[in-house]
């Protein structure tokens, strides 16, 4: 499937959502992701394209919500989907 970043990202199917996990800025889930898949800030800055210190930013919680073409790109680089970050889906709850 084409996941080009000029296309709107599509909803997956229902989950069960625990609405407190919405308060966790998406940037702690980012965060998890690269650690757990044991890249540098750097690693993923390059292999996805963001700045470092934008990735950074977003990471420390000072950029709430990246847009989804940021989101994308991210995901991509992970192996995850965007909607794992938008539904903050950390590593350990999607294995």
């Amino acid at each position: 499937k084409d996941m080009s970043i000029d296309q709107p990202i599509e909803p997956r199917a229902p989950i069960e959502l625990d609405p407190n996990l919405l308060d966790i800025p998406v940037g702690f889930v980012i965060r998890g992701w690269r650690e757990y898949k044991g890249l540098k800030l750097t690693e993923l800055a390059t292999s996805s394209g963001v700045k470092k210190g934008y990735l950074s930013q977003i990471e420390h919680g000072k950029i709430q919500m990246p847009n989804s073409q940021v989101l994308r790109k991210l995901s991509a680089a992970l192996g995850i989907s965007p909607w794992d970050l938008i539904h903050r889906q950390f590593p350990e709850a999607t294995q």
